[in-house]
């Protein structure tokens, strides 16, 4: 990730990533797949370890964490082959968001103390199923 930092920091100066020429328009300098496979690099691994680790995680809870990689993997893919896109944080921001209103409804139906379903959540089950 330091190494990412340096090269992009150093970017405006040295062209390593990216590059603005005279006529103000951005092209991607000589390193810049190098970010790009940092990136994959840590959205990859926080997949394996979801997969690695889906035995401690509540069943619940290991599906949209695992949809959470696949938009910025998608936009990336598509930003990357196709110059000009730019998705890979647009679609990060949407996975947050999924993510975020998942944890919101998750937590409004747990108790605070105890972890366990609250009463809502309970009588909402049992319209549901029965």
């Amino acid at each position: 990730m330091i190494a990412a930092i340096v090269l992009t920091l150093l970017s405006p100066v040295y062209n390593y990533v990216f590059y603005i020429d005279s006529s103000n328009v951005y092209h991607r300098g000589p390193l810049y797949n190098i970010n790009v496979a940092i990136t994959y690099f840590y959205i990859v691994y926080g997949s394996i370890l979801v997969v690695m680790n889906r035995k401690r995680i509540v069943k619940q809870d290991f599906v949209p964490l695992c949809i959470f990689s696949v938009l910025p993997i998608i936009g990336g893919l598509v930003q990357t082959l196709f110059y000009g896109t730019l998705l890979m944080w647009s679609g990060a921001a949407y996975s947050l968001v999924i993510v975020y209103v998942f944890l919101q409804q998750r937590m409004v139906h747990l108790d605070t103390l105890t972890g366990v379903w609250n009463r809502g959540s309970f009588d909402n089950y049992i319209e549901m199923n029965f």
